[in-house]
């Protein structure tokens, strides 16, 4: 996922005119800017830009986090697709050991992809 300068603008905006709305329900008046985010300076406006890298910085963490998850289901599911083999193996069951290497090698190839 990449965040812009232009994605990182319009959410710094929103979150000044969120700000905005915070104040006028808990001040019961309207913010001096009235939400117009071209009014504030350079330094309030990093503030608000922070904020946002911020939150950017949670999503990612939370895709990647999401990514090690799913990789490591898929590692077990290749454990127990070998597993699989080698029993089968034993009863002869050609059937299965197609199958279960078909698994494994697609999954293999999804983690292939995954790493690239």
């Amino acid at each position: 996922m990449n965040f812009t300068d232009e994605l990182l603008e319009i959410c710094a905006e929103a979150v000044h005119k969120a700000y905005c709305d915070y104040h006028i329900k808990n001040k019961g008046k309207e913010y001096w800017t009235k939400g117009d985010y071209s009014l504030l300076d350079e330094p309030t406006k990093q503030i608000d830009r922070e904020t946002v890298n911020a939150v950017f910085a949670a999503i990612k963490a939370n895709r990647l986090e999401a990514e090690v998850d799913v990789t490591l289901a898929d590692k077990r599911e290749i454990k127990l697709q070998e597993h699989k083999i080698e029993i089968a193996k034993i009863w002869g069951f050609n059937d299965i050991i197609y199958y279960a290497q078909k698994r494994i090698d697609d999954l293999n190839a999804k983690l292939s992809k995954r790493s690239d």
